[in-house]
């Protein structure tokens, strides 16, 4: 099985998904190794995206609150807050502005994307992130696309 997935539909995420396609996409980035951050930030703006950084869960919904994002990309091991308790918290404070989650992980295999869906996750890739991989699962969510608006 691919360990890599997007659900095809569910209650999160606008309708039009992650807004207008010709607005500049805000994500908040959630990675805890200074290396896993470069590498996110570089490749989401490459992509013309506006990146909000947190190094761990509890960062992640602060932003969350204060900010207004498109998209979250969340790995799921990180002190402090862990990326599962900090997507709860998003999902029982977003109320009207609901969000698409992309978990990342090097060390989860989701077997069940169900599983993933029920805890409030739209996406999952593993690391090492492909690139093209996870530009096409934003694309997916936020677009309904098949491919990345822009190549990198």
């Amino acid at each position: 099985m691919d360990s890599n997935f997007a659900m095809k539909s569910n209650e999160y995420g606008r309708d039009g998904g992650c807004g207008p396609a010709n607005r500049t996409l805000r994500v908040l980035f959630v990675e805890d190794t200074p290396a896993g951050q470069l590498v996110g930030l570089r490749l989401f703006q490459a992509q013309g995206y506006r990146v909000f950084l947190a190094a761990n869960g509890r960062e992640a919904v602060e932003i969350f609150d204060r900010e207004p994002v498109d998209l979250v990309v969340m790995d799921l091991h990180m002190p402090v807050m862990d990326g599962w308790q900090a997507v709860r918290e998003i999902r029982r404070r977003e109320s009207e502005r609901p969000v698409p989650i992309v978990a990342v992980s090097a060390y989860s295999n989701p077997t069940d994307p169900e599983w993933f869906h029920a805890a409030g996750i739209n996406a999952f890739v593993a690391k090492p992130i492909d690139k093209a991989r996870l530009l096409q699962t934003i694309a997916q969510l936020c677009w309904k696309e098949e491919s990345p608006r822009a190549s990198e």
